[in-house]
């Protein structure tokens, strides 16, 4: 059962007294309860409380039953107290005592009740248990009380327990089990406890508490990208907080089961975090990869002549990460530039490397021409270069030069040493010099230069020539067998007794001019 009643007291003008602290008297109001006929026991008391000095300014409850007041300072406005009467019986008397000795020490006391039944003891059955829910997810607690009349879920927040209304998250604030629809991370490590009350509030039993754990994961990311375009050395890593552990990873379109992503390719990643309830979070990432470091031969200029150094070839680079170093073979003049020259025939090439430490390589061929046959043939007196479709001059060595004879053969007209200056395009070559011995013989031409007679002849012949200069006569072998020298315009005479019968050539050493000569002796 439960007792109910308004006190009030003078608290203005009044000086309540207590000998406990020096006074000769005690003012008091006791309300004491008696079951079945028993001795009257203390319900509820109030005493004066020393708050200024000797005189005291009211009555205050006395909650430890000490004589004097420590509690609710009785005032000029009613004060509802409530107290449990604890025992049990067939019948219940209820008395006043009070005691002042001043006029002004004024209280009253009014609409003294009581009502219920006894308290009884309430058994919590169920208790509620401890929840990890994930961030915006819904979560319930619960609990069982025997004998419970009514029901109030409290939170602590951070700063004690208070009661619950429904409302915004919360519903069955009032009922053995209390839900949250959409907790939000705010909420992580709030308390929750139900008490279980048996008629009035101070009939009553109160659950443990149970600890909301809200699994609010972020994540941050670092990545690395690829250095080089096409590589497989991408890397990706995340890092969670706010989970409940332990946790797990899943990375597609690939990249393992764990917190760091390894040998990946430029593209798009997606990694998904699972804690230990259940609990996703998602995080993306982009590796990313240079343009292709692309170098292609921009010029290539070749070898001009057989054996010479006058080749050159340029690249032109694009794409990687700018910076660009550069390295050809046999380290050729201008190596580590774009462009290289003074080349030799034959296969170079050069190895750019981007400020990524990416590589390409170019690879050149130079070529040269085909070395220009400066052999000569001889036949007699017939020399021949043994390269063709060129252009020649024929000299008499050392260094004399044969006026008009530019012809790929050359009809030596004197005994001694002849050699050729070839020219093929841009190139010429020299060829050795060709020793001359004997001299060609062809058929006599008619020629007005000079004339011959008697022709056959057998003795001597008659010659007059325009033409001054030496003469002489060659068999068919080519062999020199007579020289002789004849003035211009002057007729001369030469004998040839001494020569056997047969047919020879009389020519005029510089023109080479010639006439057929028959002898019979």
């Amino acid at each position: 059962m439960v007792f109910k009643g308004l006190f009030a007291a003078n608290n203005q003008s009044a000086a309540f007294e207590n000998v406990a602290f020096g006074h000769s008297h005690t003012d008091y109001i006791i309300v004491e309860y008696s079951i079945d006929g028993g001795s009257y026991q203390n319900l509820i008391q109030f005493y004066s409380i020393n708050t200024s000095g000797i005189y005291n300014k009211s009555l205050a409850e006395d909650t430890n039953y000490d004589g004097i007041g420590d509690g609710t300072v009785l005032t000029g406005d009613f004060t509802v107290f409530t107290k449990s009467i604890p025992e049990t019986g067939n019948s219940l008397s209820l008395r006043i005592r009070c005691s002042t000795n001043g006029s002004n020490e004024e209280f009253a006391f009014d609409y003294l009740q009581i009502f219920g039944d006894s308290c009884v003891p309430l058994i919590i059955t169920t208790n509620p248990v401890n929840r990890y829910i994930c961030n915006g997810n819904d979560t319930s607690f619960e609990m069982n009380a025997s004998g419970a009349t009514s029901l109030q879920w409290q939170v602590d927040s951070g700063s004690g327990f208070t009661n619950i209304s429904n409302g915004g998250v919360y519903s069955g604030a009032t009922s053995n089990m209390l839900s949250i629809s959409g907790a939000t991370a705010s909420m992580s490590g709030y308390q929750y406890r139900c008490i279980a009350y048996y008629g009035d509030t101070d009939c009553y039993s109160t659950t443990s508490s149970a600890t909301l754990s809200i699994s609010n994961m972020t994540t941050s990311g670092a990545l690395s990208n690829i250095l080089c375009s096409g590589n497989a050395n991408g890397a990706a890593a995340v890092s969670v907080s706010g989970r409940v552990p332990p946790y797990s990873y899943n990375w597609l379109p690939y990249g393992g089961s764990g917190s760091l992503a390894t040998g990946l390719t430029a593209g798009t990643y997606t990694v998904t975090v699972i804690d230990n309830i259940g609990c996703i979070t998602i995080r993306n990432f982009t590796i990313s990869e240079p343009s292709p470091l692309d170098a292609t031969p921009s010029s290539q200029t070749n070898v001009t002549c057989y054996g010479g150094n006058n080749g050159s070839a340029s690249i032109s680079v694009s794409g990687g990460v700018s910076g660009y170093t550069y390295d050809w073979t046999g380290n050729p003049s201008g190596d580590g530039t774009p462009t290289v020259a003074g080349l030799t025939a034959g296969p170079i090439s050069c190895t750019i490397t981007d400020a990524n430490g990416c590589t390409a390589t170019v690879n050149f061929v130079i070529t040269e021409p085909d070395m220009i046959n400066s052999t000569v043939t001889q036949v007699d007196g017939s020399l021949t270069a043994g390269q063709d479709g060129a252009s020649y001059q024929w000299y008499k060595c050392p260094d004399v030069l044969l006026a008009g004879e530019t012809n790929q053969s050359f009809e030596a007209t004197e005994i001694g040493d002849y050699k050729v200056e070839i020219t093929q395009g841009s190139c010429t070559e020299t060829s050795a010099c060709v020793t001359v011995s004997t001299l060609s013989v062809k058929p006599t031409e008619a020629i007005s230069k000079f004339l011959m007679y008697p022709n056959p002849s057998s003795g001597s012949f008659h010659i007059q020539s325009a033409l001054e200069g030496d003469f002489y006569v060659v068999n068919l072998l080519g062999q020199v067998v007579k020289t002789f020298d004849v003035e211009a315009n002057i007729m001369k005479t030469i004998t040839v007794n001494d020569l056997q019968n047969g047919i020879y050539f009389v020519k005029h050493r510089i023109t080479n001019q010639s006439q057929k000569l028959i002898i019979k002796n």
